[in-house]
């Protein structure tokens, strides 16, 4: 599934007309939520990501992006003598409806698919243990992004990658990804100049 899936995405990117290709990386903020994660010492564990985008012009407001970019993301407990962090490695596709106005300010939405590639428990003073086989392959997230495009085509953003699936393969546990993002794009031209 996860091979189809990223071979779907090139050939969107090369069979597509009034599009331009486009590269992003940022920061991350990322924790866990969920009914089973503990609570108490609980932080944001800083990451980054980094990929490619394709936006599909649609009108002169509206285009379809799909995305393809590597993630980190997971949690981060911090007491007065330890600290641990879950370091979640993703290969993220998703598929985002931006609207865009003439001033280059841009927000949207759409569905993400995260393939997990690593999972690690990075405990201070002792060796990282795989925790691979203990989460599921796939995480689904709803993600939302605003920003702004300058008319050189170099743009900011902000996005929200809100987890709706249990990372966790075991049974009646619900823990789910919680990701901010900030970072910055670039949009090739394609001769006419299109926004977010």
């Amino acid at each position: 599934m996860k091979k189809h899936l990223i071979i779907s995405f090139f050939v969107i990117i090369g069979t597509v007309a009034h599009a331009q290709f486009g590269v992003k990386g940022g920061i991350n903020m990322a924790i866990l939520q969920g009914s089973n994660v503990i609570s108490d010492r609980k932080k944001a564990l800083f990451g980054y990501y980094a990929g490619i985008s394709y936006n599909i012009r649609m009108d002169q407001s509206f285009s379809i992006r799909p995305e393809l970019y590597y993630s980190t993301q997971g949690v981060k407990y911090k007491g007065e003598s330890m600290s641990e962090r879950f370091v979640f490695g993703y290969m993220n596709l998703d598929l985002l409806v931006p609207y865009k106005s003439a001033s280059g300010f841009f927000f949207g939405l759409g569905p993400q698919v995260g393939f997990l590639m690593n999972a690690k428990d990075k405990l201070s003073g002792n060796a990282d243990v795989n925790i691979r086989d203990q989460m599921k392959d796939a995480d689904f997230a709803i993600v939302a992004t605003v920003g702004s495009e300058m008319s050189s085509g170099l743009c900011i953003h902000a996005r929200y990658n809100h987890g709706l699936t249990t990372t966790a393969k075991a049974a009646n546990t619900k823990v789910f990804n919680r990701v901010i993002q900030i970072g910055i794009c670039y949009q090739f031209s394609s001769g006419s100049r299109t926004k977010q």
